[in-house]
């Protein structure tokens, strides 16, 4: 009897004088355990870089756990007890791992656990004819879907078509009609829009990369005696004397 009653305490002391990093490490396998496996994925794929902030928990090193920090502009984060590490470039998952390597010298198998919580290195910009025009930033896998639709889709006045833009680094732009910027090296294409919201358009829905730029063409209401340039490939009505156009290109007369 004495011997359970004193086993009973001893359990009670243990639950009462774990760490705080105990107690956090709980709540954050707590709470990855209710996002959803697709997600997980998406978080542990996210490739990390400048203005990033991620939040670590290693289990049993109060120093580090339940705490956040910036990564700087060099990519690098300075982090306590294992000092400036460089970071950019590697996803969520390649930074636990080295994480993990560099913790070995303090602590025995150590358990390690990161999250982005404010994503900054990945912008895509979103410009004209949509409903919410912005910088947006890439979390895992994002395609050009998924950007307009983040912009709140597209507005009245926007046309079919629309441009997209990527920096040289990044490569050409995986569609036929792509070519390179002679000003900047980059790579430019032409999209369809309408054709991607519509039907998810497999082909034409490709993967962004980080700033990209999406410009969607407004459409030019005109009312003039104006000839147009590609007059059959517009959509005309003659009222009176006054031409009613709807077209992207036309000259005055």
């Amino acid at each position: 009897m004495l011997r359970n009653g004193l086993n009973g305490l001893l359990a009670c002391l243990f639950v009462f004088t774990m760490s705080e990093g105990g107690w956090v490490w709980a709540q954050a396998l707590s709470t990855q355990a209710a996002v959803p496996e697709h997600a997980k994925k998406d978080a542990q794929s996210y490739v990390v870089g400048p203005d990033d902030q991620v939040t670590i928990w290693v289990l049993e090193c109060d120093e580090i756990t339940g705490k956040t920090f910036t990564i700087d502009k060099s990519g690098s984060v300075s982090l306590p007890l294992v000092g400036r590490m460089h970071v950019a470039g590697f996803t969520v998952e390649q930074f636990e791992v080295a994480l993990r390597d560099r913790l070995h010298r303090f602590l025995r198998d150590p358990e390690v656990s990161i999250t982005v919580t404010d994503f900054r290195s990945q912008p895509v910009s979103v410009i004209g004819a949509v409903n919410r025009p912005g910088v947006y930033q890439l979390r895992g896998g994002r395609t050009l879907l998924d950007a307009l639709t983040e912009a709140g889709g597209l507005r009245a006045d926007a046309g079919t078509t629309g441009r997209l833009e990527r920096d040289p680094e990044w490569g050409r732009i995986p569609l036929a009609d792509a070519t390179t910027d002679p000003a900047s090296g980059g790579s430019v294409a032409e999209i369809n829009i309408r054709k991607i919201l519509a039907s998810g358009d497999s082909e034409g829905n490709i993967d962004l990369r980080p700033h990209d730029v999406i410009s969607v063409r407004r459409v030019k209401w005109c009312m003039s005696s104006a000839k147009l340039a590609n007059p059959e490939v517009s959509q005309c009505t003659r009222t009176a004397a006054f031409l009613f156009c709807r077209q992207f290109q036309w000259r005055a007369a």
